[in-house]
């Protein structure tokens, strides 16, 4: 069983990357491919594969 402490811990955590994967899946619907790949140095079709990961 988790202290009082860790299990705030863990919510905040939890709240954590579910904002985070919001703000990535905003991004994907934003902005284009082409630019997310040049900025990250990936190839279009490696971004595309991402992309489709995060709306499985």
């Amino acid at each position: 069983m988790l202290s009082y402490d860790e299990e705030i811990k863990q919510e905040g955590i939890k709240q954590g990357k579910e904002q985070g994967i919001k703000v990535i899946k905003l991004l994907l619907e934003e902005v284009p491919i082409e630019e997310i790949a040049r900025k990250l140095n990936l190839s279009i079709k490696e971004v595309i594969e991402i992309r489709d990961k995060f709306y499985q």
